[in-house]
């Protein structure tokens, strides 16, 4: 039963998601991010009522903008493709619901043998205007850096609210060897 207690609180820690204003970063481990020189973009992804939308014509470029203008600070260059990085992003234009179903105990099962006894269930928010992004090295399909932002996409001001995020998303970001 300990375990099973430990397992539940480590899962709810696991899928906390950015509340307003929250930035958090995530260096890739054993990967060295200063010695990519190229990235390209795959298509930009928001998370609306109607479902996922790729490359939504407002949201999108102000992304791709601000993004954009961060790594190139930093001295990576864009290319169209042929990256060494990948960037990624996932914005969520609304608020929605998830819930998310964990096999956490294993034991003997009549007719089955050793199977998932336990199942956890656990519901998380996924807060509106949440910006995720991830710099991923193609070859391993790891992140070499990550992170996420609370309240980046508000409609009336998108232009401010994202620059402001990622400025802050890429201010720990190590500049190019």
């Amino acid at each position: 039963m300990k375990r099973l207690l430990t397992g539940l609180a480590n899962l709810i820690l696991l899928s906390v998601t950015a509340l307003a204003g929250d930035v958090k970063v995530f260096p890739g481990k054993d990967i060295d991010i200063r010695t990519y020189e190229t990235y390209e973009w795959t298509p930009v992804r928001i998370l609306t009522k109607q479902g996922v939308l790729e490359n939504d014509q407002v949201v999108a470029p102000v992304i791709v903008k601000a993004i954009n203008r961060e790594l190139q600070k930093k001295g990576y260059r864009e290319v169209s493709s042929g990256g060494q990085l990948l960037v990624r992003v996932m914005g969520m234009n609304q608020a929605s619901n998830q819930v998310e179903g964990f096999l956490v105990g294993w034991g003997v099962a009549p007719s089955w043998g050793w199977a998932p006894t336990t199942m956890v269930l656990v519901n998380r928010v996924n807060h509106e205007g949440t910006l995720v992004f991830g710099l991923i090295e193609p070859k391993s399909n790891k992140p070499a850096w990550a992170g996420y932002a609370g309240s980046a996409l508000h409609m009336d001001s998108i232009d401010k609210t994202v620059d402001k995020a990622a400025a802050k998303l890429f201010k720990k970001l190590p500049a190019r060897k």
